[in-house]
């Protein structure tokens, strides 16, 4: 939204692989995901910080430097989600930051707060501090929003925002993810970090976590409410986890931020390098226990027998030492801190491009018009295109926060988004015939219209009102007060 704006940047989406997904019912390896689903959701939750830290701006920098090549199958099958965690969601101007460097390689949502209305924080009766209750309460609410993305993931990597992804990590949690379905294929979380970082789960089993920390935010801190969810340790919890074991990686792939640059923290606090052994700043039982397993990469191993090779004692891969013990890998703190104009530039998203192996096809059945007028090249495939005598086109409502190109690709397979057809529904009557335009109809101009402003968006940004685009309509723009009106075309 521009002339109704929130005071906030469009937030656009899009995903690392420029849409890609992984999925499917054999999880193990990206490559033999179904593409009705990514196969794993970097979810990167995000608040405000004292005198505007950048540490979000920084992590996902991180992320992208690593973004693996466009002939690996891991390409495609992740992405990146951040979630705006701040109340109100308009103050969290890194966020803003972020979206404006980074609208073309991630996602950017807000989240969903819990319906009815929790009472967080409450003060009745509760150890646990106001500002901790609220981190709980917060993170179901970003859970909830994951929940609601389309395409769905098949693995979502819950993330905190001041946290760097360690050298060749994307590589070690593949390995971690790996190993995890080879001794239990109905794994209930992996851990690869500490706290609330670096801890995978499936989406299918978002839900419940959500409604655990819904439920408990009084009692427990956040971390450890995830781990009496995933370890069964309470009788509500024990059901849900029945049958699946949690696994904890030998080795620690991320390296935390948040003790550096603006923020007042002692300059001598142990901080666990990359690729350090997993035991500190976790609960006995979710740490990595060296004892069990000696030679493996994950813990518990006693599925390991049944799965020995025949030419090799251990399958245990050593990430960072010569020695047997690994050494710790720690980042230049002068690098980190370094202005983040000084940082070397990314690859372009259009050179990290993977190339649809259908490409061919779509392009003959459909006409990709990459050129159009009105058409803003973010480095993904097939953004804009023009329906043809060989393809079918429908209107779509798009989820509140998506824009056009990811509604068209979970619409149907192949669907993609049509400028052409999308500037014949930027009328009022388009509008009203597909969405509930109470607060009227008005000419407005942004990247996410045409489009229905929420009903609990601000005053200033007149919420239920239809809004038409006075420039030129696109296909990625977003916002998260705003849901779109997308036209959708695929190949008969």
């Amino acid at each position: 939204m521009a002339a109704h704006s929130t005071g906030s940047a469009s937030i656009t989406s899009s995903s690392i692989g420029g849409g890609g997904g992984g999925g499917g019912s054999s999880s193990s390896v990206p490559g033999s995901a179904s593409n009705s689903a990514i196969w794993l959701r970097l979810a990167v939750m995000s608040i405000a910080r004292r005198n505007t830290a950048d540490y979000l701006m920084r992590s996902l920098y991180g992320f992208f430097e690593q973004t693996p090549s466009a002939s690996h199958p891991m390409r495609a099958a992740i992405d990146v989600v951040v979630v705006n965690n701040n109340d109100p969601p308009e103050k969290h101007t890194m966020f803003f930051e972020a979206y404006r460097a980074y609208a073309d390689r991630a996602r950017f949502i807000n989240k969903v707060a819990h319906q009815p209305p929790l009472k967080c924080p409450s003060r009745a009766g509760s150890r646990v501090k106001a500002s901790v209750q609220q981190q709980t309460c917060d993170l179901a609410a970003a859970f909830r929003a994951l929940l609601e993305i389309s395409p769905p993931a098949k693995h979502v990597m819950l993330l905190e925002d001041d946290w760097l992804l360690c050298p060749h990590g994307f590589s070690a949690i593949s390995h971690a993810l790996e190993k995890a379905y080879l001794y239990d294929s109905r794994w209930l979380a992996l851990r690869v970090s500490y706290g609330f970082n670096g801890v995978i789960v499936r989406q299918d089993d978002l839900s419940s976590l959500a409604t655990h920390l819904a439920a408990h935010f009084k009692r427990r801190p956040p971390d450890h409410l995830l781990f009496e969810w995933f370890a069964g340790e309470r009788p509500e919890t024990k059901e849900h986890a029945a049958g699946r074991s949690y696994r904890i990686f030998r080795y620690n792939v991320f390296h935390h931020i948040g003790h550096i640059s603006t923020l007042s923290q002692p300059a001598n606090r142990f901080n666990p390098g990359c690729y350090a052994l997993l035991y500190d700043w976790l609960l006995p039982a979710e740490v990595f226990n060296e004892k069990d397993c000696p030679d493996d990469d994950i813990w518990p191993c006693r599925e390991a027998p049944q799965h020995k090779l025949a030419f090799f004692a251990t399958t245990r891969l050593q990430w960072s030492a010569t020695a047997r013990k690994a050494v710790d890998i720690s980042p230049d703190n002068s690098a980190v801190v370094r202005p983040f104009s000084d940082l070397p530039a990314l690859r372009s998203s259009a050179q990290l491009e993977a190339p649809s192996p259908h490409a061919s096809f779509q392009r003959l059945l459909v006409g990709v018009n990459e050129g159009s007028k009105g058409a803003k090249n973010s480095g993904t495939t097939a953004l804009a295109v023009a329906p043809s005598k060989l393809s079918v086109t429908e209107t779509v409502v798009a989820t509140r926060g998506e824009g056009c190109t990811h509604a068209c690709a979970a619409w149907r397979p192949q669907g993609m988004c049509s400028t052409t057809a999308l500037g014949a529904l930027n009328t009022c009557e388009a509008l009203r015939g597909h969405m509930d335009c109470a607060g009227g109809c008005d000419v407005s101009v942004g990247d996410d219209q045409p489009a229905l402003v929420a009903s609990d968006a601000p005053a200033e940004s007149r919420p239920r009102t239809c809004l038409i685009n006075s420039g030129a309509v696109q296909c990625e723009g977003a916002h998260p007060f705003t849901t779109r009106l997308c036209a959708c075309v695929a190949p008969i």
